[in-house]
């Protein structure tokens, strides 16, 4: 498990940009920030990077704290015919909360699109 991660990106504010529109639903925040660096992270849980492989496109999380007793999500890119499709899967328990993530989930993804197409 890491606590950081090290990604080279052509520009590195616009890929900030990007994952700050993306992560904001799910109450993640920019963190400190440089000409080469970014965190990210949440004042009321923590993120835990899993995986990030860069070949197969896909990142796994786990998030701890807050309402939730167990949280492992994913997303991959996958080529399509339009360009790209992202698939963002969640496992979490209670149960209850899924609607709520699944909204959060949406959100996000509403986030990358609009930021990543301009």
């Amino acid at each position: 498990m890491y606590d950081q991660i090290g990604l080279k990106v052509k520009d590195m504010h616009a890929s900030a940009r990007s994952y700050t529109a993306a992560l904001a639903p799910l109450g993640l925040i920019a963190g400190p920030s440089g000409d080469s660096y970014a965190g990210f992270g949440s004042k009321y849980y923590g993120a835990f990077l899993i995986d990030l492989d860069g070949k197969a496109r896909r990142v796994a999380w786990s998030a701890v704290g807050g309402r939730l007793s167990h949280h492992n999500a994913s997303m991959q890119i996958f080529p399509d015919e339009d360009g790209t499709k992202a698939v963002w899967i969640a496992d979490l328990l209670p149960n209850e909360l899924a609607g709520a993530i699944s909204g959060m989930i949406e959100q996000g993804l509403a986030a990358m699109k609009k930021t990543l197409q301009r």
